[in-house]
């Protein structure tokens, strides 16, 4: 059944061709209208799918925008059209800018079957550059980069493996920023050549961001220093120092962080080109890297550009508010007839991955479409969110689902309710609310929990499996390197490639793989016992050696992907798998390790098996495989960023009570200006210190847009999790715009027994 387009909604499918914004609120059904506009380019002006460039943000959204199209070009008859849209350009960014490179290779100066560098192996190439430039650096005549590296970790005979892992990732951090900011190597190397030439460039950039009655003084005043003059005028204004806390800084250390700014900014730069030349001699690219070149092609190349806006005369971006400065330039240079970027301020929650909300919110000054009606929430969590929003964002930035007399009528928040705890965080009583299930009309396979800490998701993971409730996790920072089924695996790996590796041999022989008890994992590791195994022991040790033994003959020969393999098929570790807790999970774990080994063929058994403790080792953020069944009785725990553009009956916002921002203390970068912000045992810079509290306030706006999801996320129900007044963070933002009176009278369950903190 076709749905009727409300008339928000047939205004933005019926756009006539030019640029425009399309605000479109939580829930509001942005995907029907994008696939309804695209298909009245195609059916009613007669416009070919390869000629409307369709760019979403997930390879899941891209599928899923295009088994939609395809399937309603389907329904319509039109079939050439429905084969063609199934293998047009409905992509993600990141494919769009593949094809481009791959089909104007000679343009780009690049061999066109060149490979991608990805996740794992992108980091594993960063790490080496950097740990290069640092070997190398002692003897390097410029003298920032070591003096950076002793400041930062000390010498290195006191073997500070901890620091030098900090150092090595806080580089690679600046890096990845430098490469995706759209400014090039020149440029921050004129920035950083000295601590000088830093304080500077960033002292004249900084009076000129003050105010003009500042300006004005420090000019009539050329003999005094600037700063203070600054602060003493801000001083003659009520409430103007408060704007300005940054000019409030000691200024004896300033030369000496800017020196060690310029040395991790030189470390940086140097492990980029490092980084440049190992890729370029695997004739690989990584996506920042494609990037950047499609960027510089598509500006540069006139070719290019006409070829380019020929080809797609319509554009649509979804999720535009996710752009970076580099995306934005991109669709900017392509003159299409018409382009659309659909999005919603409100619910931009990547700045660490340098989104640039702004430059969205600016697109729209000039005039926008919207889609404001939330069909996704019930009536009462609507309310609720319109009134904290309204509040927090305020009015301007912030419409409502034309409902203007939301604030002239007594509102209903039925369908919003509270878990109260006893104790801060006592994750004891969430899972006793979520394990009465009848009691609590919990919905498990419906159910979803949702946090922004990662340690928050492991604590409340711990206490629901306690309770017997099985957990479908995907918290972020996932420990999918550390799983155990991975781990077992990796065991088998290196033992089946080292005959001396006794551990990884009992280790696997203990595991799923085999299945071996503990007493006959004892009596095994003790070769001269003279106690037999048990008959099933025995049994098992027989079957597994019958394979084993033939696998190790023959390991040296083949990829680590054939050996894992062969253990998977020639043992019972998926049958035995599927008898644990959470066994389709683990099995789809296996599958998706069997996959990484795929796409690194080069890699023996034992280089893979090293390859993947070195990441387990370094926390690599790698999530668990998705399971093939989202009906299992799980509930799920999610983080916020990874819950956007989903949806549960039953959302549970679990630390809403920690809505801080965290301390900004490492190493910050502006991709704008491209200074960066760093601090030595608590000095730094104005820069850094003007920097902080920039940073500050986009924490302080995006965790707000980000507790935005998470409500949008439910449909029936809204769960909110308090403790102590209820006071801080996001809850004290709900209290506070609901009043008192209101948030008291919203149902709250409490434990039956008060004060039984299991935690210990």
């Amino acid at each position: 059944m076709v749905r009727t387009a409300t008339d928000e909604q047939k205004e933005i499918i019926n756009k006539e061709d030019g640029f425009s914004v399309v605000l479109a609120s939580a829930g509001s059904g942005k995907t029907f209208v994008v696939v309804e506009r695209y298909l009245r380019m195609v059916r009613d002006f007669g416009v070919r799918p390869s000629q409307i460039l369709t760019i979403t943000f997930t390879k899941k959204a891209a599928a899923e925008m295009k088994r939609r199209i395809v399937d309603r070009l389907f329904d319509e008859e039109l079939f050439d059209q429905a084969q063609e849209a199934e293998t047009g350009p409905i992509q993600t960014i990141h494919s769009f800018y593949e094809r481009l490179l791959r089909e104007n290779s000679v343009e780009a100066g690049i061999d066109p079957k060149f490979d991608l560098a990805l996740g794992a192996e992108s980091d594993r190439l960063k790490r080496d550059a950097v740990r290069s430039v640092i070997n190398l650096s002692e003897d390097d005549e410029n003298e920032l980069i070591p003096l950076f590296v002793k400041f930062s970790v000390g010498k290195s005979e006191y073997g500070m493996n901890g620091a030098y892992e900090k150092l090595e990732k806080e580089t690679i951090g600046i890096l990845n920023q430098m490469r995706c900011s759209g400014h090039e190597p020149g440029y921050f190397e004129e920035l950083y050549e000295s601590g000088p030439v830093y304080l500077e460039l960033t002292h004249k950039a900084l009076i000129a961001r003050l105010p003009e009655y500042m300006r004005n003084a420090i000019t009539e005043q050329p003999g005094s220093d600037w700063r203070d003059v600054a602060w003493q005028e801000a001083g003659k204004m009520r409430g103007e120092k408060s704007k300005y806390p940054w000019l409030k800084v000691s200024q004896d250390e300033e030369l000496t962080i800017a020196n060690l700014t310029c040395g991790l900014a030189q470390l940086a730069l140097r492990a980029w080109t490092r980084y440049e030349t190992l890729l370029s001699q695997d004739q690989k690219i990584d996506f920042d890297g494609m990037e950047s070149r499609a960027v510089r092609l598509i500006e540069n190349s006139v070719q290019v550009k006409n070829r380019v806006s020929k080809q797609f005369l319509h554009v649509i971006v979804d999720e535009s508010q996710d752009l970076n400065r580099n995306q934005f330039r991109l669709f900017d240079a392509i003159d299409s007839k018409s382009k659309m970027l659909v999005g919603d301020g409100k619910q931009s929650i990547y700045a660490f991955r340098n989104a640039d909300v702004e430059t969205f919110n600016d697109r729209a000054k000039d005039g926008y479409l919207k889609l404001s009606m939330n069909f996704r929430s019930s009536e009462s969590i609507i309310n609720m969110v319109d009134v904290v929003f309204s509040e927090a964002f305020g009015p301007e930035k912030y419409f409502t689902s034309n409902r203007y007399d939301v604030f002239e009528k007594q509102l209903s928040f039925e369908g919003v309710e509270r878990v109260h705890l006893s104790s801060k965080e006592n994750w004891s009583e969430l899972a006793e609310f979520i394990a009465d299930e009848r009691a609590n009309n919990i919905e498990r396979s419906s159910t979803s929990i949702l946090v922004r800490i990662h340690k928050v998701a492991e604590a409340i993971e711990a206490r629901l499996k306690g309770a017997g409730i099985d957990v479908r996790m995907n918290a972020g920072q996932s420990k999918f390197f550390a799983r155990s089924e991975v781990r077992d695996l990796v065991n088998s790996l290196l033992s089946v490639s080292s005959a001396g590796d006794y551990f990884a041999w009992l280790s696997t022989l203990r595991s799923p793989i085999v299945g071996i008890s503990l007493d006959g994992i004892v009596l095994l590791a003790k070769p001269d016992t003279t106690l037999p195994l048990s008959e099933e022991d025995q049994e098992k040790l027989d079957r597994f050696s019958s394979w084993f033994l033939e696998l190790r003959n023959q390991v040296d020969h083949v990829p680590a992907s054939e050996v894992l393999s062969k253990i998977i098929n020639k043992s019972d570790l998926f049958a035995n798998l599927l008898s644990l807790t959470e066994g389709r999970r683990r099995i789809e774990n296996v599958r998706k390790l069997l996959l990484l080994a795929m796409d690194a063929p080069e890699l023996s058994a034992r280089e893979f098996a090293e390859q993947i403790r070195n990441i387990e080792r370094l926390r690599h953020d790698e999530g668990d495989a998705a399971t093939t069944d989202d009906s299992e009785d799980l509930v799920t725990l999610v983080n916020i960023h990874k819950a956007k553009g989903l949806e549960w009956d039953t959302v549970i916002l679990a630390d809403g009570m920690n809505h801080k921002s965290f301390n900004v203390n490492s190493p910050v970068f502006d991709a704008e200006t491209g200074w960066i912000g760093y601090w030595q045992n608590k000095s730094s810079t104005y820069a850094a210190e003007y920097l902080r509290k920039v940073q500050s306030q986009i924490d302080k706006e995006e965790l707000l847009r980000l507790q935005y999801v998470a409500m949008t996320r439910a449909k029936k129900r809204l769960i909110l999790v308090t403790w102590g007044d209820s006071s801080a963070g996001l809850i004290g933002v709900i209290r506070n715009a609901l009043g008192q009176s209101a948030f008291d009278s919203l149902k709250t369950w409490r434990s039956q027994q008060p004060g039984s903190d299991l935690r210990n």
